[in-house]
């Protein structure tokens, strides 16, 4: 007997199947390395002339964005050549920002330590293809960055203290450590992720409104930091409020990070609000404008990802609601319209019009294709002829239904004359007999057609099929393969 399953046999399982690297997105190709590493530089060059101050101390430090989205699309191979390499450019920049040897290597070291935590955990909380613009998934990711910097500037702070000497206090180093690569983490791996999957670019309707206000929102924290006395910073909300509503996570993110760079580089040369609130003192600035990005993050990005969910599932609906409605009036296997469509929809175009045609068109001999071919082959050959016939009719403004196994119902009201239905009719037993794209069938199909014109007295839809299928009754008669017509 079995028992049920202990919880820690189950956390067991689900451990073992936590590797670093799992089967990557085979579509990205190598190319995909150089954009990781071209990106990886400028996040790295943005950060130590822009955001890093004298003594080395970064507001946020996105880089190591990079580092993981490389671990979570790329294969084995592939990711492991971005880390080396990203540690190496990310190493050549330490030594000539003039660090000493322990200090650049112990940076360099830390940011794989981070990736490499957040890597596993990320992949196991955030779906397959890590897609952070789902609400409950960017909460998770956030999470997962907060604890993956928590740990790295745990190690951080002990490392500067007891091998390096740093007597900086542990615990103010430890929150800002913490505080720096968790925000990098946050703001730059929606946007990292979404370009090295759309490096070809695509056709987002909204870029252009998406945009404008993001060159907008930038605009007026510019401003507001350079006329650091007036009360401009406060209208950014409203700005990125805007953006979180109308436009697409990547882009938001793309906006909260300009935004974050131009307060961090700002007040580090003593300008804007936040500079002339938090005094002289270095570690208030970092603290001061970390928390104006976390209050940024907080309520612009989650906004964002719930607004754009809702719009997925929005889509996801409307889809769903016309592939039901589809599904509720078409036939399943051909696509042409069902009986109970087709007869209403030709009532009333009988009704706005005086004249027009109405033909029975039937497969001759399908029942030997099935029997010889396969029902497989037979539902292939339906398929075939159906989209030939209705792409015939639609010339002529004509409605096509399947009304039986091998039996096709069609009406137009742009036939007006007899010769004009003759010449329809010919031209439909020509196109269907056609060979077909199926060696074992060939071109063994041919169809018998009954067709009957309406005329501009009170005739009904009832009467004018039964004419249509007593004239494909003498068609078959008269040994298939044809046409009759009745006007």
């Amino acid at each position: 007997m079995v028992g049920p399953a202990r919880p820690w046999m189950t956390i067991g399982r689900s451990l073992t199947k936590w590797r670093p690297f799992r089967e990557a997105e085979q579509s990205h190709g190598a190319g995909l390395v150089l954009i990781l590493l071209a990106l990886f530089t400028g996040l790295v060059a943005i950060t130590r002339f822009l955001i890093e101050d004298n003594d080395g101390f970064s507001v946020f430090w996105p880089a190591n964005a990079v580092m993981l989205v490389a671990l979570l699309i790329l294969p084995e191979a592939r990711a492991l050549a971005v880390i080396g390499a990203c540690g190496a450019i990310n190493l050549c920049i330490n030594y000539d920002a003039g660090w000493t040897n322990g200090e650049a290597i112990q940076a360099c070291l830390l940011n794989v330590v981070q990736v490499a935590i957040a890597a596993p955990l990320t992949r196991r909380f955030c779906g397959a293809r890590t897609d952070l613009a789902r609400l409950p998934r960017f909460v998770a990711f956030s999470i997962i960055a907060v604890a993956s910097s928590a740990i790295e500037g745990g190690l951080g702070v002990l490392g500067d203290r007891f091998i390096m000497g740093d007597p900086d206090p542990l615990l103010r180093d430890w929150m800002q450590w913490t505080a720096c690569d968790a925000l990098g983490l946050i703001i730059a791996t929606p946007g990292v992720m979404y370009l090295v999957r759309n490096a070809r670019g695509d056709d987002d309707p909204r870029r252009s409104l998406s945009m404008f206000l993001a060159l907008l929102c930038l605009a007026v924290t510019i401003a507001s930091f350079i006329w650091g006395r007036s009360p401009l910073l406060l209208f950014s909300y409203p700005l990125l409020t805007l953006v979180a509503f109308r436009a697409r996570p990547v882009w938001t993110s793309v906006t909260v990070f300009a935004v974050a760079v131009c307060a961090a580089a700002f007040t580090r040369r003593e300008w804007g609000p936040i500079a002339l609130f938090s005094g002289d003192d270095v570690h208030m600035h970092q603290f001061a404008v970390q928390a104006y990005l976390v209050s940024l993050v907080l309520t612009v990005l989650p906004a964002n990802v719930s607004v754009d969910e809702n719009r997925r599932y929005l889509r996801r609906m409307l889809f769903v609601q016309e592939r039901l409605r589809h599904a509720s009036s078409h036939d399943d296997l051909t696509s042409a319209l069902n009986r109970r469509t087709f007869e209403p929809a030709v009532e009333a175009r009988m009704r706005l019009s005086a004249t027009g045609a109405l033909l029975i068109v039937d497969l001759d001999h399908f029942k030997q294709i099935n029997d010889t071919f396969g029902h497989s082959m037979g539902d292939e050959v339906l398929r075939v002829f159906t989209q030939r016939l209705i792409r015939m009719l639609r010339d002529v403004d004509g409605l096509v239904a399947r009304y039986g196994g091998d039996e096709f119902v069609a009406f137009t009201s742009g036939v007006r004359s007899a010769p004009e239905l003759e010449a329809l009719c010919s031209r439909i037993c020509h196109e269907l007999a056609l060979p077909y794209d199926m060696p074992v069938v060939g071109g063994a199909v041919t169809a018998s057609i009954g067709a009957a014109l309406s005329g501009p007295g009170a005739q009904n839809f009832k009467d004018l099929i039964r004419r249509a299928d007593l004239a494909l009754y003498k068609t078959k008669a008269a040994g298939r393969n044809g046409y009759t017509l009745l006007a």
